[in-house]
């Protein structure tokens, strides 16, 4: 152990405290991701909330589970119990429970079977008496320790390369310049007198300290800085170490994934997992843990010696998605990074990451497969799918979106698009520490909100009109019942007191259809203090108008339009859908008297999104609407102050929200 085909452990020290250990072993991990699946682990035992930081989750993300549980399963399926998903391919140890260092052996063991990569942050190491180092050391690829510029540190360093001699595993210095103490780390002296011999220097920048604060390691943070040049070489580095007795260039079990025989085995397992299931009965439940047990006992019942513990996991992982999630596109929606899945055929899968658009080193096993995947997604619902309604809406459990399309309507094959729902809650204050708000443009919406106005959010497609709508509906008070209307839900509203309505399509004789505007007109009826469109489309836009303007203020909801003009145009043109015949100056006239704002939002050339215009919609003059924006943004620079105090001001201080005269000064 070890065996072939197993993963590489890399342990990481530090000389001492301080001396940025965690953020080494955080940000190597994130350059080891595109080298195979990375778990990267604190001491086991111990609090993962440091490295949690690194990842935009301070309490480590995730649910805890029994470290000694899993140690004691030997199943290493069962890590992703214990492990939290944080992104770009790695998973964050989490799991509660103190272990002895065989626990802790067995434990690591596991994950050398289940994963490409395993990184341990054994903190300062307390030398020898260390538990990881005692139980994981002989495991080991290569031990690096960790230290700074600080005469203490570069000590205590050549102390612990007298302490790991004994390990017979390579031990490697790692020169943190980063580490922020403003002594000189110069590495020229490395090895000598001693000391370990040098693998990697990081350079002194402001990049680690800034990705720290953002969540995100700055070898994604900020790919084109210095440091994350360092910690590519790092890890470029740390890819010349084997494991104990692997040879460096362990066999391949890609081309094996691809074989016919592979998905016929998958298949055929999977078969004899839900026939089993089905033997049992629908009232014999299983958790998730239970179904990757059961998984395992499959697999080792069918006697096969020849695969290698890398080839194993991943055949009970695919397995495990198949049976608990979306199959192969299962872990791309357990990606945090990737914001949009798109499936252009089975052999065609491209996400969105960062705003920017990629395809995929996949394909699905055929349209058979892909069909099975948007049949999961909808049956649920209520909704379907077929060739007389090749088209649908639907949502995930977590509020994603999905639309899916099948021939005749899609030409070459069904096309499935996901728009995930943010695991993580966004602020207005993440707005504005994202460029995408300054803090006078969040604190007027945030009294906008409260005072009851009556907002529009238009922008594009994909531009995070929905997203925004979510935040800024969080400020409506506990005190109000809210009415959410969607064609599918997407809406979460941190409040108590949401009544949350969504569209039904019809049925098979076509009949049994509820409309947004059906629904819009049945939450009149239902006492509510504000209602919130997730999407103006059609004739409901009347029915909105028609409650602004009557009592509900304080309404929200989104359209596409591409400017605050233009966004009230498209409005006047829905309310015409609705059959009425009314004259155009009526319509007008209506949108006058209930609109007070549209903040629009557009997606920058860099995939960003941002608010554009914050705009308040006053009086007609003749048949033109008397426009001003509050907040512009002038090409890519920053949203600023128009110079004007809007009228909506005196209604905000009527209704207790007195806004400072200096918000508003360009």
């Amino acid at each position: 152990m070890p065996m072939s085909g197993a993963g590489r452990l890399v342990i990481l020290c530090g000389a001492k405290g301080g001396v940025g250990t965690t953020a080494v072993a955080a940000n190597l991990a994130a350059a080891l991701a595109g080298k195979g699946e990375v778990l990267l682990a604190p001491i086991p035992g111990e609090t993962a909330q440091d490295l949690g930081f690194w990842f935009a989750a301070p309490d480590g993300g995730g649910e805890r589970g029994s470290l000694r549980e899993t140690a004691a399963s030997g199943v290493p399926e069962l890590l992703d119990a214990v492990a939290a998903e944080v992104g770009g391919g790695i998973r964050l140890l989490r799991g509660e429970g103190r272990l002895e260092p065989a626990e802790i052996r067995a434990l690591l063991r596991m994950a050398l079977a289940r994963f490409s990569w395993v990184v341990v942050d054994a903190g300062d190491g307390r030398g020898g008496d260390n538990g990881v180092m005692k139980a994981a050391a002989g495991d080991a690829a290569v031990i690096l320790v960790v230290r700074d510029g600080d005469p203490v540190a570069v000590r205590r360093a050549r102390v612990k390369a007298d302490e790991l001699s004994g390990c017979g595993r390579p031990v490697r210095l790692v020169v943190n310049r980063a580490a922020g103490n403003g002594r000189s780390a110069r590495p020229e002296g490395a090895g000598a007198e001693g000391e370990i011999p040098l693998l990697g220097t990081i350079s002194e920048g402001r990049e680690v300290a800034e990705s720290i604060l953002k969540g995100v390691p700055v070898v994604r943070a900020e790919p084109r800085s210095a440091c994350a040049a360092d910690f590519a070489r790092l890890a470029e580095a740390v890819s010349g170490f084997a494991a104990p007795g692997v040879p460096e260039t362990a066999p391949a079990d890609e081309a094996a994934f691809r074989a016919p025989a592979f998905r016929q085995l998958k298949r055929r397992l999977h078969r004899v997992f839900l026939d089993r299931v089905r033997e049992r009965g629908e009232g014999a439940a299983e958790g998730p843990e239970e179904v990757r047990r059961e998984l395992a006992r499959l697999l080792e019942g069918e006697g096969l010696p020849d695969l290698t513990p890398g080839f194993r996991a991943r055949l009970l992982k695919e397995l495990a998605d198949e049976v608990l999630g979306l199959g192969p596109l299962q872990d791309l929606l357990d990606d945090p990074e990737v914001t949009e899945v798109m499936v252009n055929g089975a052999a065609a899968v491209y996400t969105e990451r960062r705003g920017r658009i990629s395809r995929e080193p996949r394909e699905l096993d055929g349209e058979e497969e892909l069909r099975a995947i948007i049949e999961r997604i909808v049956a649920p619902l209520g909704r379907r799918i077929d060739e007389s309604s090749p088209l649908v809406d639907a949502r995930l459990p977590d509020g994603s979106r999905v639309n899916a399309v099948i021939p005749p309507l899609a030409l070459r094959g069904a096309c499935l698009t996901i728009r995930k729902f943010a695991k993580k809650r966004l602020t207005l204050d993440d707005l504005v520490s994202g460029g995408s708000l300054t803090s006078e443009a969040a604190d007027f919406l945030r009294a906008a909100v409260s005072g009851r106005l009556n907002i529009l959010i238009s922008g594009g497609t994909g531009s995070g009109k929905t997203t925004f709508l979510n935040i800024v509906a969080s400020f409506i008070g506990e005190d109000e019942r809210i009415v959410t209307i969607e064609d599918a839900a997407e809406l979460k509203l941190p409040q108590e007191h949401v009544v949350t309505l969504e569209a039904r399509p019809p049925n098979l004789e076509g009949r049994g259809a509820v409309t947004i505007r059906d629904l819009v007109r049945n939450a009149l009826r239902m006492r509510p203090d504000r209602i919130v469109v997730g999407e103006c489309r059609g004739g409901e836009a009347l029915d909105m108008l028609q409650a602004m303007n009557t009592g509900h203020d304080g309404s929200l909801s989104t359209l596409h339009a591409n400017t605050p003009r233009d966004a009230l145009s498209r409005l006047e043109t829905m309310v015409l859908m609705a059959g009425m015949e009314l004259p155009l100056r009526a319509i007008r006239e209506q949108v006058a008297s209930a609109v007070d704002l549209v903040v629009q939002i557009a997606r920058m050339r860099d995939g960003s999104r941002r608010i554009t215009h914050i705009t308040e919609v006053g009086r007609l003059e003749g048949e033109v609407y008397v426009m001003q924006d509050i907040f512009i943004r002038r090409g890519e620079g920053e949203l600023v102050s128009a110079g004007l105090v809007p009228r909506v001001a005196e209604k905000l201080a009527e209704r207790g929200y007195q806004l400072p005269s200096l918000m508003f000064q360009g």
